[in-house]
C-alpha cells in the first residue's frame, strides 16, 4: 500500500508528492475509508507545515512550523470520507480526495511550508475526538507561500497494491 499527495498547478497539471505512512493511523485510514456501516464522526484532516513530525498514535494541536490558524484564513481543511472516489485506472486501484484547497483571504499566511500531512478524525463518543496521523508528505522542492488571494490546491491519493 502506497499514499501520494497530488499538488494541482494553476494550469491544471498536478505534481506528485511521495509520502509516509503512518503505521499508528493508516488502519484508522483504512476503517475510515471502508466501513459503510458507521462513518459518522470521522473525517480526513488535511494541513500544511515546515518540519519532519515525531511519528506517534495522535495529531499534534498546533506544529510549531504549521500556519496560525485563523491568520489569512488558514486552517486545516476537513475532507467527509463519503467525497472520496475509488479509481480504476492503468492497472491500479486508488481512493482518491476531492480537491483541498488553502486559501489566503484577508492577508498572507503567517508561515512558508513544504509538507503536507493528513490525519483521520474520530469523534467517538459524541463530543470528543481523537486525531490519528496517517501520512507526512515528502518536502516540497520550494518552501510554499501562501498569499493573500492565493490559493494551494491538493489531492491525495492511496493505492491497494
Amino acid at each position: 500500500m502506497r499514499g501520494e499527495y497530488i499538488l494541482v498547478n494553476e494550469d491544471g497539471s498536478e505534481t506528485v508528492i511521495a509520502n509516509s505512512l503512518i503505521e499508528e493511523g493508516l488502519e484508522q485510514l483504512i476503517t475510515t475509508l471502508f466501513n459503510y456501516d458507521d462513518i459518522t464522526g470521522h473525517n480526513f484532516i488535511f494541513g500544511a507545515f515546515a518540519e519532519v513530525p515525531v511519528y506517534g498514535a495522535t495529531l499534534q494541536a498546533q506544529y510549531t512550523t504549521e500556519p496560525t490558524i485563523g491568520v489569512g484564513a488558514y486552517a486545516r481543511q476537513s475532507v467527509n470520507p463519503t467525497g472520496w472516489a475509488i479509481v480504476a485506472a492503468n492497472n491500479e486501484v486508488y481512493a482518491e480526495s476531492p480537491l483541498i484547497s488553502f486559501t489566503a483571504t484577508g492577508a498572507d499566511f503567517d508561515k512558508s511550508f513544504n509538507r503536507l500531512f493528513m490525519a483521520v478524525r474520530i469523534e467517538n463518543p459524541a463530543a470528543t475526538f481523537v486525531e490519528y496521523l496517517t501520512s507526512v508528505g515528502s518536502a516540497l522542492a520550494a518552501m510554499e507561500t501562501v498569499l493573500d488571494g492565493q490559493t494551494f490546491s491538493i489531492k491525495y491519493r492511496l493505492f491497494f497494491k
